[in-house]
């Protein structure tokens, strides 16, 4: 019996594309085309055929579109709310539209993968249960899974974290010993100010871990060694993205893909076309957190009034905030019209209304709301194809977000770390 045989090789053909495919003995899906376009659509579809509710179920969520598309539960009204508010979705279609040729044609080939193996596979057990319909997958979803992944780890526990700090001055924590405990990061803090917020109600404990059990880089470790420390020789590289085996599914999706001469093999992200740890017939490399502080909340002094219903004050002069209003359609209920009101420091986190008292809130701003999905995603794509360490860090550098460093290791005994992200510029203490 040949090879293939026992390999048990399939063929997808689609709309012009053909790939084959066959998994290992460990479950891996080994795809084969005769050119990266195409390799690409056999990863979409490969993504699509064993991931296809973690993909869907996550646009719907991230969108905010989780109580209208799978159920009107209201822990999933709660997330709508929070992910309505945070805006991933906002600016998607403008990024489309901003994608070079290259770019749009990779992603493209993605997404047709996808569609394709939607197709091929049908709904799943959990969409027939909560009748959810899956609309196709186009470039503005890739974009928003690499916005979740972007938002979804750090700049999420970022957000908590501060918001445990406010939470603890208003709950009576001994101001002396704060101070002390995080100094000197508390010297000049008005805790009489932070007093006078108004807090916004916290997640309840179920749309937690909604937001938690979605695509994120929980932590991770890399490391890089050159030739002259190696017994082999070479330089050799290791890289835990902290994968959290405890999930089912897991965030991450081994796969292999071969086309012309070349391969890649590593952990990819279903919904997106990345590897974020992998190696190529010529590199590999992995990823860690930077730590950057991507996300501040500001205190706005509000109140009612003006052309769009609120102000907020700078100085002695009282402006208009921005506002927009968000629609949630709510399955087998009535819509809900959730206001936005924002200005140049960010988003207000209250639900402002008519009934709000005047005062101080909170708002906040986060790195990613400055666009820059499709210059992240085409960072990982142009990885795939490097030459060596040095290409590879040439081209990581410029990736907006999240913000992370790189760490290379090339067959000519080359390594490298690069860090990467935006960062938000603040004024050196005194």
């Amino acid at each position: 019996m040949s090879s293939d045989a026992k390999r048990k090789v399939k063929s997808v053909d689609y709309e012009g594309r053909t790939v084959e495919y066959y998994r290992d003995e460990h479950g891996v899906p080994h795809v084969t085309a005769t050119s990266w376009l195409d390799a690409l659509f056999g990863l979409g579809y490969m993504h699509a055929t064993d991931r296809p509710t973690q993909i869907l179920f996550s646009r719907a969520v991230a969108s905010g579109r989780s109580a209208e598309l799978i159920s009107d539960k209201p822990e999933l009204l709660e997330t709508d709310r929070y992910f309505r508010r945070i805006g991933l979705h906002r600016h998607l279609e403008a990024e489309v539209g901003a994608l070079d040729k290259p770019l749009g044609e990779q992603i493209e080939a993605y997404c047709d993968g996808i569609n394709a193996g939607i197709q091929a596979a049908g709904r799943s057990l959990p969409m027939w249960a909560t009748g959810f319909y899956p609309d196709p997958w186009d470039p503005a979803a890739v974009l928003l899974v690499g916005m979740l992944l972007s938002f979804g780890g750090l700049a999420v526990s970022q957000m908590q974290n501060e918001r445990l700090l406010i939470d603890l001055i208003h709950a009576g924590a001994n101001e002396t010993a704060l101070r002390e405990l995080f100094h000197p990061r508390l010297d000049d803090l008005d805790f009489e100010l932070i007093r006078r917020v108004h807090m916004s109600n916290q997640l309840s404990d179920n749309a937690l871990d909604l937001i938690t059990d979605l695509p994120r880089l929980a932590g991770s470790n890399a490391w890089a060694v050159s030739p002259a420390r190696s017994a082999s020789g070479g330089a050799l590289l290791a890289s835990d993205p902290h994968l959290e085996i405890n999930r089912l599914p897991a965030i991450w999706y081994e796969a292999v893909l071969r086309w012309n001469d070349h391969y890649v093999m590593g952990a990819s992200l279903p919904g997106c076309p990345l590897f974020a740890v992998a190696r190529t017939d010529k590199l590999a490399w992995g990823v860690t957190y930077m730590k950057g502080d991507t996300i501040d909340f500001f205190i706005e002094d509000c109140r009612p009034g003006g052309a769009t219903g609120w102000q907020y004050r700078r100085g002695e002069e009282w402006l208009d905030f921005r506002r927009h209003d968000e629609t949630i359609n709510r399955k087998g209920g009535t819509a809900e019209v959730l206001p936005i009101y924002e200005n140049e420091q960010g988003i207000v986190e209250w639900n402002l209304t008519a009934d709000s008292e005047p005062g101080c809130y909170l708002s906040f701003l986060w790195t990613g709301s400055f666009g820059g999905g499709g210059r992240a995603i085409a960072t990982w794509l142009d990885v795939i194809n490097a030459e060596n360490t040095a290409h590879a860090m040439r081209i990581a550098r410029d990736c907006p977000q999240p913000t992370l460093c790189f760490v290379f290791a090339d067959t000519g005994g080359h390594i490298g770390l690069q860090g990467c992200g935006r960062f938000p510029r603040r004024k050196r203490p005194d």
